[in-house]
């Protein structure tokens, strides 16, 4: 899974993650997100979103996210991600 960063404005970037191919089209699917803030603040987003994808322990992963991204709780954390990567919920 891969994923990369635009920038829309300033103070804004676009997150794109490849969520892999459509079997019958064979076309790339993508799912997007927005994150206001700084270019690292879109890296750190990333490395999460890619981090759920790529993780077989959702349990593992929802403590370190929260706490890597300072969410005060683990619910907020997944209310953010979940609808990027509808399959891993």
């Amino acid at each position: 899974m891969k994923g990369h960063i635009k920038r829309r404005s300033k103070g804004s970037r676009t997150i794109w993650v490849d969520v892999g191919r459509d079997p019958e089209t064979r076309k790339r699917k993508q799912q997007t997100l927005t994150v206001r803030g700084s270019k690292k603040d879109a890296e750190r987003e990333l490395r999460a979103v890619l981090t759920r994808a790529v993780n077989t322990r959702p349990r593992t992963y929802e403590g370190i996210a929260s706490e890597r991204l300072g969410h005060s709780s683990v619910a907020i954390t997944l209310d953010i991600y979940s609808h990027i990567l509808p399959g891993l919920q």
